[in-house]
């Protein structure tokens, strides 16, 4: 309440953006009819990537930066908060269980429409189909599913996608002129990126 309302607005439509990413994944069905990619971003985008996006806009905006460099910012942090939330659906199929700090397979066991789920269905297998037709996947089922995915070009596939976003937020801090951003930040700033996908390669 004692910051200006540029502040208060963006933190509005930020916390709104979560609400709203929250009630339409619970829209989703785990069918391919609603499971797609077009849904999958626009809800990670209000679920996750709003968080990173109001961050680096509101510290580039109190920093005092001319209003295209802070709206170059927010490009960064929505683009690195989606490619940070691809990657975490990734490990949720290739990591163990104490890196991913909670149990592998969860998306799957869920039927969360997370990047891995929604190519995998999207793909036309038929293992997908009749994955996702099942009402409570049993474990054994989400054991031989994740084995499956393991192997498949589902995991390089979402790879690529998460490489793409994390580019993009590259390029949006990229675009910020040498002499207004101190070498240091940036630098840390792409560390962080650079981070995030390395964790699923």
């Amino acid at each position: 309440a004692h910051l200006d309302d540029y502040v208060v607005t963006k933190t509005e439509e930020a916390c709104v953006a979560l609400v709203e990413g929250e009630i339409l994944e619970g829209t989703l069905d785990g069918t391919a009819e609603t499971l797609d990619l077009k849904n999958y971003i626009n809800i990670i985008d209000k679920k996750t990537a709003a968080l990173f996006a109001l961050s680096a806009q509101l510290g580039a905006y109190l920093s005092g930066a001319a209003a295209a460099d802070v709206e170059r910012m927010r490009l960064f942090g929505q683009n690195a908060g989606i490619a940070f939330q691809m990657v975490d659906d990734i490990l949720d199929i290739i990591a163990n269980e104490d890196l991913l700090g909670k149990p592998c397979g969860t998306d799957l066991k869920q039927k969360t429409p997370s990047l891995v789920n929604v190519l995998w269905l999207a793909s036309g297998e038929t293992q997908a189909r009749t994955f996702f037709d099942q009402d409570a996947p049993t474990p054994e089922s989400v054991i031989e599913a994740r084995q499956h995915l393991l192997s498949s070009a589902i995991i390089q596939e979402s790879r690529q996608y998460a490489q793409h976003y994390a580019q993009n937020a590259l390029d949006a801090l990229n675009a910020i002129d040498e002499q207004k951003l101190n070498p240091l930040i940036r630098g840390q700033l792409q560390s962080l990126v650079e981070y995030t996908l390395t964790r699923c390669l």
